[in-house]
């Protein structure tokens, strides 16, 4: 989390190589058939959009900023993820008046691919109160 909190250099870091350090991220923290190589093309283009990965890094760097504002919010997570504890999920929440946290116990970091019907029934549960 302290690494994320630089300017510039974890995006610079994480991006080189064609995302390799992304990539190892990614294929140490899922179960072997949660991507296709058509999956990780995309993410790749994804991320190489000006801005997407700075936003992504923003979550991160915001968890030791603090917060503004406090929109109703629902965090959803994988109890198998290799890198993020779930005390950061109760932590996040803990900053929100009005929050939800939903803990997945079969899913990993990538629980939206894991198990998106799950996913998807949450969020428009959520939406839709």
């Amino acid at each position: 989390m302290g690494f994320f909190q630089l300017p510039s250099i974890p995006e610079w870091t994480w991006s080189a190589a064609d995302w390799r350090l992304l990539r190892w991220f990614i294929d140490t923290s899922n179960y072997d058939d949660t991507f296709t190589d058509d999956d990780l093309a995309r993410y790749r283009d994804a991320w190489s959009r000006p801005g997407a990965f700075t936003g992504m890094l923003n979550w991160h760097r915001a968890l030791l900023r603090g917060y503004r504002e406090k929109p109703p919010t629902m965090v959803l997570w994988g109890a198998q993820d290799s890198y993020l504890d779930p005390e950061m999920a109760q932590l996040s929440i803990e900053h929100c008046t009005d929050s939800r946290l939903e803990v997945i116990e079969d899913a990993t970091h990538w629980l939206h691919h894991e198990v998106p019907d799950r996913v998807n029934s949450f969020l428009l549960e959520f939406l839709n109160r």
